[in-house]
């Protein structure tokens, strides 16, 4: 099955801006500096996991998950933006943390637990797939069915949504007649970045 025929939920609000940065463009003198706002893409704050999330909860649903379980670190982004495309699909949200439980909320965890998450915590990272394994076979004895997302969302279903972001910047180049040579994106799990330099030569970008 080609990538473009796979089936998503909706997530995000697209197309996220393209927007000219005047003040650093004038700061480096080095040329045209544009930013990709997908921190405007929502929910819960959004961020560059939304466009993941869209093909990975689809998944989840068609798979007939009731439950979606992901790691991170306690204030992992992901993490929370995962929660709150759980709870917006009925799917239950569940985190398992790298760190301490520390006894309060605070900053991420704080809006995990609003929205209704249950968060494990694992001192020990090397122990995390057990606690995952552990955690699974808990919900599945409560008659649930888990889908496991990776750290960042990062997998070959994950990485469709970056394929994909590549056809919404060359249609916004076009209207916004830019020549734009080069894409500079930040990297964690490579989710983000793999997507894109695959949708890059999909859709011959010229960058």
């Amino acid at each position: 099955m080609s990538f473009e025929n796979l089936r998503k939920v909706k997530l995000g609000n697209y197309p996220t801006p393209l927007e000219k940065m005047e003040n650093m463009t004038k700061l480096l003198g080095k040329g045209n500096l544009y930013i990709k706002r997908d921190d405007a893409t929502g929910p819960a704050f959004g961020g560059n996991k939304t466009r993941k999330l869209e093909y990975l909860i689809r998944e989840a649903i068609d798979t007939g998950c009731t439950a979606v379980l992901t790691v991170g670190g306690t204030q992992t982004n992901h993490g929370r933006t995962t929660v709150g495309a759980a709870v917006k699909y009925g799917l239950k949200p569940i985190l398992v943390l790298s760190g301490k439980d520390t006894g309060y909320l605070s900053g991420n965890l704080t809006l995990d637990a609003m929205m209704g998450a249950d968060i494990y915590f694992v001192t020990d990272p090397k122990q995390t797939p057990q606690v995952i394994e552990d955690v699974c076979e808990k919900y599945a004895q409560q008659g649930d069915k888990v889908y496991v997302i990776p750290g960042g969302g990062s997998n070959p279903v994950g990485a469709v949504g970056y394929i994909k972001s590549i056809e919404e910047i060359l249609k916004q180049m076009e209207e916004q007649q830019l020549k734009i040579d080069h894409l500079v994106c930040t990297v964690g799990s490579m989710g983000t970045f793999g997507g894109m330099l695959l949708g890059a030569k999909y859709y011959n970008a010229p960058f």
